[in-house]
């Protein structure tokens, strides 16, 4: 049986261990200095299930109202950023770094602690240039949702649409959300 003055030591030096790496890593912090504003923009995948049967757009266009028979025929879709379809994972994954590198919390909005979630929709010529871009559910702050926009155009243009898609047009729904912790 192990001493406790031993079983004591090991606990100790496996505690500062743990603390040492964690810190390390990142997810605790030892610094006691002055508190820091921080703040977190992402694009999220999914809106909760009550966002989504109010705001999603249907996937099918001829049942979609507003949109002519014609369109499947022109070569559109719409397809929201965080889809898993594995006909265009690949491309949207690229589209979203594309656009997470260029995105920043509006400086006006951080300013006013604003936070919100926005909706938008645009959509990529099979070039990749970007034709158009628009508010679908706003953030209820208007720095935030011009801010949405800017981003999206800021980060064109994207890469053309792959020959695989068959598409003329893809109209692509994201959701940009803004929280200061």
């Amino acid at each position: 049986m192990i001493p406790t003055r031993m079983m004591t030591l090991f606990i100790l030096l496996s505690l500062a261990g743990h603390m040492t790496v964690l810190s390390a890593a990142g997810f605790i912090g030892l610094y006691s200095g002055p508190p820091e504003d921080i703040f977190q923009v992402e694009l999220t995948a999914r809106a909760s299930e009550d966002q989504q049967s109010k705001k999603a757009l249907p996937r099918d266009p001829q049942k979609t109202p507003g949109f002519s028979g014609l369109e499947r025929y022109r070569g559109e879709d719409t397809v929201d950023l965080g889809s898993s379809s594995r006909k265009y994972m690949d491309y949207l994954n690229r589209l979203r770094k594309q656009i997470e590198g260029q995105w920043e919390y509006p400086p006006e909005a951080y300013a006013k602690k604003q936070t919100g979630t926005a909706v938008l929709q645009f959509s990529i010529a099979r070039d990749g240039s970007l034709l158009n871009s628009l508010i679908l559910s706003s953030s209820g702050f208007e720095d935030l949702d011009s801010g949405a926009l800017a981003v999206v155009k800021t980060a064109a243009p994207y890469a053309p649409l792959p020959e695989n898609f068959n598409l003329s047009k893809l109209h692509i729904v994201a959701r940009f959300q803004y929280d200061i912790f």
